[in-house]
């Protein structure tokens, strides 16, 4: 175990909270009645045990695995030359090792997407998706499924410190279909 947790802070990874809560949605396009949800916003969405926890494996990876972090200037991400002002992050990669030593923090991960999924309503855009699929032809990376049949493409623990302007706007590409952030 980590020096930062104890065993009975592992025996209490397997609790789900109860006062996990809608927050702020926000809308495509806010002026229209049908406009999609592109942000639901889950208070409480993290324990503070699970918020330790990956605290904890981020800094043990950090220290045992140093290859699996890294400072990433987001214009070096996106070809360019010189800075524009675009910033960038520092993160600790956690996958696969989150799922492994952390399992009951994937799975509660899992539920907080599930929220936002169903308050968000993206269930009828991926049953939309699946149909056009099916009668279309569509390409698999133009739809929404569902996100237990995703998974994870990525999990970091994410600093900022080293860019003082944070991170500017940017897409994460064509393979990322959800993104899920839990600030600490």
């Amino acid at each position: 175990t980590s020096p930062n947790l104890t065993p009975d802070d592992f025996h209490s990874l397997s609790l789900i909270p109860s006062n996990r809560t809608i927050g702020r949605t926000i809308l495509e396009n806010p002026d229209s009645k049908f406009g999609n949800v592109v942000l639901v916003e889950i208070v409480n969405a993290m324990t503070p045990i699970h918020v330790l926890a990956v605290q904890t494996l981020a800094s043990c990876i950090r220290t045992h695995i140093p290859s699996l972090h890294e400072t990433r200037p987001m214009y070096l991400e996106l070809g360019y030359d010189i800075d524009p002002g675009l910033g960038g992050n520092s993160p600790t990669h956690l996958a696969p090792l989150i799922g492994i030593f952390l399992p009951e923090v994937v799975e509660d991960m899992f539920r907080v997407m599930e929220l936002a999924y169903q308050t968000a309503g993206w269930e009828q855009i991926s049953i939309r998706d699946e149909m056009r699929m099916e009668f279309e032809s569509e390409e698999r990376a133009e739809t929404h499924p569902h996100p237990r049949e995703l998974g994870f493409r990525a999990s970091e623990h994410l600093n900022y410190k080293d860019f003082a302007e944070g991170l500017a706007d940017h897409q994460d590409g064509p393979d990322t279909a959800y993104t899920v952030n839990y600030a600490f």
